[in-house]
């Protein structure tokens, strides 16, 4: 076993640390954005003429996204996406805040033509820092939710929670902040809106998560309030204009009691991904798709029992696989013989001039 050291640095000192590292952070991501905005809009220019774009990004992704759509999903963004972006809506006070937009084309699922779910980045009282978002509802068709209702339970808990403000806004560090705690989640676990939540999540099937239910995710912690959010940056303001040192959180609370009726667990990691990740290197993923499909177009042409093969994709469906987006947006358009485009939509590659 190693020696104890003694030591006069506290968890305050080393949680300072992450704070001000995360302030920087926050100015190279702004740097960036900024930098990359005016790329990224003319991209966006470019891509608005290349038919299924965005599904085929979705099916070139990483398997950190892909994993997290489900076959009923793909059908959903082969038929009906036609664009995707982020925007970093407070990017001169808090970068890190941002929102994912999807477009969609009128469909069979829901009536909203536009999905904009925003992740917040906020401080709670204690100091600790993390991304919150609200729940966005999603207008479904008779018989379509493909949440199986948990969008619609969650949505409306959260909005009797903020009707009746019963949200903690106490970090507990007395027996009177836990008493306070208990008696705020009585009060929750009595809503109706609470029971009904709960009855969805104990009756629905744990090994189908469809990617929609990203738009009910609430806090991979405890929510923090615009409100709560606003008081701490304060607080902390003033202990530094008074030359002392801020208490920061090293760690930011894990609620368990808030953890049973959150519906996208992984959402705050999700969300990252697609704003970080697939947003900014849409084209790398496009182009993935495109390999991939012509790679599956050659196997396909030298396998003599291809009709097998699809009769067998059809059951792997059926039993709830991973449907492949490509195979479904190729199955709405035909062949293209033209000079200027390839077939499945991509833009032809160039060709040099002959001279004359």
């Amino acid at each position: 076993m190693a020696p104890r050291i003694e030591t006069t640095v506290t968890y305050e000192d080393l949680a300072a640390v992450e704070h001000h590292l995360d302030d920087v952070d926050g100015q190279i991501l702004r740097h960036e954005y900024l930098l990359q905005k005016p790329i990224l809009d003319r991209r966006s220019e470019l891509v608005a003429n290349i038919p299924n774009f965005w599904p085929l990004v979705f099916e070139g992704a990483p398997s950190a996204i892909e994993e997290e759509i489900e076959p009923s999903d793909s059908h959903v963004f082969a038929d009906a996406l036609v664009d995707f972006s982020v925007d970093r809506f407070d990017v001169d006070n808090e970068p890190k805040s941002y929102s994912l937009k999807f477009t969609f084309k009128a469909n069979e699922w829901f009536d909203d033509e536009v999905l904009e779910k925003k992740f917040h980045y906020r401080t709670n009282c204690s100091g600790a820092r993390y991304h919150v978002s609200e729940p966005v509802e999603i207008h479904w068709k008779p018989g379509k939710d493909l949440t199986g209702g948990l969008l619609d339970s969650a949505t409306a808990l959260f909005d009797a929670r903020q009707r009746r403000s019963l949200f903690s806004t106490t970090t507990i560090k007395s027996q009177a902040d836990m008493d306070e705690k208990v008696e705020m989640k009585n009060k929750v676990m009595q809503l109706a809106e609470y029971e009904a939540l709960i009855h969805k999540l104990e009756f629905s099937d744990p090994g189908y998560r469809s990617f929609f239910l990203l738009f009910g995710f609430v806090s991979h912690y405890r929510y923090v309030t615009a409100e709560e959010h606003a008081g701490a940056l304060a607080e902390h303001k003033k202990a530094q204009d008074q030359q002392e040192n801020p208490i920061w959180a090293l760690e930011a609370e894990r609620d368990l009691d808030e953890q049973e009726i959150e519906i996208c667990d992984g959402g705050e990691e999700l969300g990252y991904k697609l704003a970080n990740d697939l947003w900014p290197h849409a084209i790398k993923y496009f182009t993935a798709a495109q390999e991939n499909d012509t790679d599956d177009d050659d196997d396909t042409e030298d396998d003599s029992e291809s009709s097998a093969m699809d009769e067998d994709d059809d059951s792997d469906e059926e039993e709830g696989k991973k449907v492949d987006i490509r195979s479904l947006v190729q199955g709405k358009r035909k062949k293209s013989e033209s000079l200027h485009q390839n077939g499945d939509g991509s833009p032809a590659k160039a060709r040099k001039m002959n001279g004359k």
